[in-house]
């Protein structure tokens, strides 16, 4: 598979057209993700949607600055690992404590219904904002490369020598690495 021109023309976009992308998609994502919560703790109601502005609009206003603080709009999403996750469980968690502060302030359900928005909110924000990142990381990063595609069964210590030395060439590609089953 080649790099497309979307590929391209997105890698090559200025940093802060980059920034705006991500802070737009994450804003959505919190948006969607609080809404898919409150739908789904208050039995699918979504007139109940248009009741709780305040919630969406503190949720949008401390993920956003605490995301910027955790670094999160400075990583290169084609180069990003499991320091950004741990960045966005901190962020994810922060914007859910605040979440319970606004849900206790506006008084409109009970401590239970606050407690299970935020916890189910954290759930689909830290899956929407990891995943959202790791799949354009993907899509980014997509590139046929050359040789055959192989997969190494009994992927052990002499399965990683084979992958370092296959990296060396470019013959082949390995693509899975299987780990030999244990006889009993």
């Amino acid at each position: 598979m080649e790099t497309s021109s979307l590929q391209i023309g997105l890698i090559q976009l200025s940093r802060q057209t980059k920034r705006f992308i991500a802070i737009t998609a994450d804003a959505t994502i919190i948006v969607t993700a609080l809404a898919g919560t409150l739908l789904l703790v208050h039995q699918q109601n979504p007139g109940m949607l248009f009741e709780r502005p305040a919630l969406f609009l503190a949720a949008v206003a401390v993920a956003i600055p605490v995301f910027t603080q955790q670094g999160l709009y400075r990583a290169i999403i084609r180069f990003i690992g499991t320091r950004m996750v741990f960045a966005v469980l901190r962020s994810v968690t922060l914007v859910a404590l605040a979440l319970v502060a606004v849900g206790f302030w506006l008084g409109q359900d009970p401590p239970s219904i606050i407690i299970s928005t935020a916890l189910i909110f954290w759930a689909f924000a830290l899956l929407g904002i990891v995943g959202g990142r790791f799949a354009m990381r993907i899509y980014l990063m997509r590139q046929r490369l050359p040789g055959e595609r192989v997969a190494i069964y009994g992927a052990g210590e002499a399965g990683a020598h084979l992958v370092a030395a296959l990296a060396g060439g470019n013959q082949f590609v390995p693509v899975a690495l299987c780990p030999a089953r244990r006889q009993a």
